[in-house]
């Protein structure tokens, strides 16, 4: 029997729990501040005209107390260059608030470029992703415009555990990396004559992690499909006296494709 599948299986885990931040790393921050949300995603994929194709998503992520976290509305033109490769440029505008309550509205709008290779093997059924994307973030506080640039990498696994492959166990890991700083532009003067500057909001280097673990089931093959489980996502957050973000998630998320 082939284990390369399992093998595969078992280094994805193994990367997933090893990507958890420890209580021990967090001793030598101010503090980590943990919070609990819940996300909702619609994803969806399929070709408008030869290798020409559309990939998207909606989510809405909400506080424990339900109010709005943030809402993102995503979607990218792509070129298959083969059924398990495509490459593309997209759009995302990604409003959020920075507590409950509709505390601290922030709007923002993303550029991004993706690229996504798929491993399938076929006679277990086990899928593995890798997804990269690079992103232009544009927010726009009193001083003007200010411009943000994040890499990202996604590694995803999918593995069938039923004889008909609907249901499955899946895991993911996305590391996210600022690759210049953000923010802190002079904005002006106070009361006082003294130069103000916007906050800060992206410095350069390791940005979040975010890790899944959860099942998935397919309720028609190659069409639609559900996922839920839960997300660990760590936040870096250097000189925020509240120390990093850690916050316990659950999400759902729907799958849909056309051909």
């Amino acid at each position: 029997m082939n284990t390369t599948p399992r093998r595969l299986t078992a280094l994805a885990f193994v990367a997933l729990v090893a990507s958890l931040p420890r209580e021990a790393g967090a001793q030598e921050r101010p503090s980590l501040t943990q919070q609990s949300q819940a996300w909702v995603a619609f994803n969806y994929q399929g070709p408008l005209a030869g290798r020409l194709g559309v990939v998207g998503d909606v989510q809405y992520r909400v506080w424990d107390d339900f109010t709005p976290q943030q809402v993102l509305v995503r979607q990218a033109l792509v070129w298959w260059f083969t059924p398990r490769l495509f490459a593309g440029v997209g759009y995302a505008w990604t409003p959020f608030w920075r507590g409950p309550g509709l505390e601290g509205f922030v709007d923002e709008h993303r550029i991004y470029q993706v690229i996504q290779y798929q491993y399938n093997h076929a006679p277990s059924g086990f899928v593995l992703q890798l997804r990269t994307r690079v992103e232009q973030r544009l927010r726009h506080p009193d001083a003007g415009v200010e411009v943000g640039l994040r890499a990202r990498q996604m590694v995803r696994a999918l593995l069938p555990v039923t004889a008909d492959r609907k249901l499955s166990v899946i895991a993911w890991d996305e590391v996210f990396v600022h690759l210049a700083n953000s923010g802190g532009e002079p904005s002006g003067v106070d009361a006082t004559g003294a130069a103000t500057r916007t906050a800060q909001w992206a410095y350069t280097g390791f940005d979040q992690n975010r890790a899944f673990l959860g099942m998935g089931y397919q309720f028609i093959p190659g069409v639609l499909r559900l996922e839920l489980g839960y997300l660990n996502q760590f936040v870096r957050r250097p000189n925020n006296p509240a120390g990093d973000l850690m916050s316990h998630i659950a999400l759902l998320q729907v799958f849909t494709a056309w051909r």
